[in-house]
Parts: structure tokens; sequence; C-alpha cells
């Protein structure tokens, strides 16, 4: 299949330093890093890294940096013919201090002269197209020339432009933080009932749409028939850089979707590769091997390749065979869970307090919503939205 990814390429400076900075003071940093950056750029890099037939289209600067990261797309194997240069504008850069004590990044971005894509025309018929949310017109433009291809969307910038795409979208990964703003209710993960009216409030305004929500270190919200799961994330010892997490997740989940894996199965890839890149710095230097992600799950749930509805088990297994990674495999203490009454119906939703381990008799956090239905409602359009852009 063909996969077009949509959107943004920054070249990344990632400062690494102990603590945040404070001000008055002068740092002597020992160590940067520099790559290329975007989330569509990013996630071009994993696709190709991942042997996908991806193609990307966004814009550079006629500067050397736009030439360098144009070199450095070509040599990864990533189709370039639809990413323009822009010889009046600047490459946007980012500056990004990284805390090594949490692993979390400050952002400073210039943007002197963006460049954007003029030209909407492609040489080719993608079947899966990749937004990041950036470069509106130019996405609507080709999303509409090609109503076969499976769109996917990244909703994490809480502008208008991102909510209108919303609508075009067949799978929708919704950040945490977007979903908390667009319904106007924030995750409080003690009282797991936030989780599901968040995302039933998600869905009611998108009916015919795949809703998943990222939830940082706890994993990824979907919807499998009537039933909205927790997919816990893989626990890692050290967070490094969080820098480029959720393109990696976005990647390796339009990877899935190309591959005809299901959803369970995809969450669970897209989870690991994400949780493997949070060990190095970096966006682009922390793309995970495939062989490295698959081998992880393969040591939980069995051959990747075999029936996508494997049974569910618990992971307490070591993943030894996995090398030079540093993801803790080992079984946490005993999970306490929630059980609240659902304010719509009378099932128990079942939600675990530490939602970075699996569990018997079923690892994910299931909860049944049969007062919905999904699949009748109308499509709402976005004037019925009640988010603040």
């Amino acid at each position: 299949m063909k996969i077009l990814c949509m959107g943004q390429i920054i070249y990344d400076y990632s400062l690494p330093i102990d603590g945040f900075p404070l001000e008055g003071l002068k740092y002597n940093l020992k160590e940067k890093i520099e790559c290329s950056g975007g989330g569509a750029c990013n996630s071009s890099f994993l696709l190709a890294k991942w042997n996908e037939d991806v193609h990307l289209s966004a814009a550079v600067g006629g500067d050397e940096l736009g030439t360098k990261i144009r070199k450095n797309m070509e040599e990864a194997g990533i189709n370039v013919s639809n990413v323009e240069t822009v010889f009046e504008a600047k490459t946007p850069i980012e500056f990004i201090l990284i805390n090594k004590n949490t692993g979390n990044k400050t952002v400073f971005s210039i943007n002197e002269s963006t460049p954007h894509v003029k030209k909407y025309e492609l040489d080719f018929v993608p079947d899966i197209i990749l937004l990041d949310g950036y470069e509106y017109t130019s996405a609507i433009s080709v999303v509409n020339r090609f109503p076969n291809a499976t769109v996917i969307l990244d909703a994490s910038i809480q502008e208008r432009s991102t909510v209108e795409m919303l609508n075009y979208a067949k799978y929708i990964i919704a950040s945490q933080g977007f979903a908390e703003e667009f319904t106007g209710i924030k995750a409080d993960f003690n009282n797991p009932t936030t989780l599901l009216e968040m995302y039933k409030k998600f869905a009611i305004k998108y009916p015919n749409n795949n809703i998943i929500v990222t939830l940082k270190d706890h994993g990824a919200m979907y919807l499998d028939g009537n039933q909205i799961k927790v997919m816990p994330g893989i626990n890692v010892d050290k967070i490094v850089d969080n820098t480029g997490a959720g393109d990696i997740f976005r990647a390796a989940f339009a990877c899935c979707i190309s591959r005809g894996y299901d959803m369970d199965k995809t969450i669970r890839i897209a989870n690991i590769a994400a949780g493997l890149s949070l060990s190095k710095l970096g966006a682009k230097n922390s793309i995970p091997l495939f062989s490295d992600v698959a081998a992880i799950y393969e040591s939980k749930f069995g051959p990747l390749d075999g029936n996508s509805n494997t049974t569910l088990q618990t992971v307490s297994e070591n993943a030894n065979d996995v090398q030079n990674t540093q993801v803790n495999e080992e079984p946490q203490e005993e999970i306490k869970e929630h059980q609240v009454q659902s304010a719509n119906t009378d099932n128990q939703v079942n939600m675990n307090n530490d939602l970075n381990e699996y569990e018997e008799p079923n690892p994910l956090d299931q909860v049944t919503v049969p007062d919905i239905d999904f699949q009748a409602m109308p499509q709402q359009n976005d004037d019925s939205n009640d988010g603040t852009f």
C-alpha cells in the first residue's frame, strides 16, 4: 500500500539539561542532537524504516537546512517527489530543552517565514493518508481528490482547522489534551468515569469515526464494538526524551492499518513503538526497529502474523530476546481496581489505578455502553462542537 504523510517539516536542535534552566544563569551544555522533525516528517521516517511505501507532501525553505532534510529523507527511502522547496522561505527550526531528570521537553519554535505547500497534485494514488494537522488547504484538497483513501488524523493541535479536519478522517488519533479541551472533561485516572464520559462525548459528536485517545504513559483509549477499552502502555524504566513519541505512535498505527491488523493488535504495536522511543534522545533517532517492537509483542501475545484475534493473556514474561532497550517488563505489585457505576448504564466500570501493567483475565479495561448506538447516529458537523480553539 502507498502511504502519504502530509504536514510539517522542522529541523530540531535537542538540548539535554539537568533540570529546568533558571533565569540569569549561564549553562555549558555538553551534548546537542540535530535531526529533522515535524509530525509528518517523523512519521515518514518510521514508515520508511519499517519498509512501507511512504510518500511525503510538505515544504521546506530554500536554505541549507531544507537541502539537508531532503537529502536525509531520500537516503532513508522516503519518496520526496511531493516535497516542495519554497525559495523565499526559511525552514522552521525548534530548540528543544530536554529535562534529563524527567524526560519532559520545553520547545522554542522559530518560524521566520514558514514555507507552505502550493501544489496539490500527486503523481500517484494513496491508499492511506496520514495528516499531522498542518497544511490544512492542501490536506483537504488531497483528501477530497482521493475519497477511497483511508484518512488518519493527528488531533493534537488545538486549532479550528484541526476540528474541521475531524470530519474527513476515518481514524482520529487525539491527544489527551485535545480530547479534554474538545469535550470540556478533564481525565482523572483516580476517577475512571471521567475517561468514559470524555470518550462518549467525543464519540457522540463523531459517531462515524474511529476515535483513539492517547493517554501518555497510561496507554490509549479506543472503541471496539460497543466497548470502550484502555490499552495500557509498556512500562519504561527511565524516560529520556518524549519528543516525537506521538508521531511514532501514529506512524506505527498507520503501518498496522496498512498491514490489515485488528484494532487491539494495532494499538498494542503502536504503544510498544512509542514506549521504546522514550529511551533515546531525538525524535528521528528514537524510532525503533520493527523487529524490536515485534519481539516484545510476540513475547507476550504470540506470533505477530498469526490470527489477529489472539486470546488476551497476562504480561509477566521478560522480553529477554530484545536487546538495547531500557524497557522494564517486570510485573509490578498487584493492581488495585476501581468499581465505578456508569452514569448511563447498569454495567460496572472496571478500570485499573495503574494502567501500565496488564492483568488476568483480560489486560484491557473495558466499559460496555449499550445505550449509545454509534453507527446509527447522524454525523454532526463542526458547528455543533463546543470546544474552544
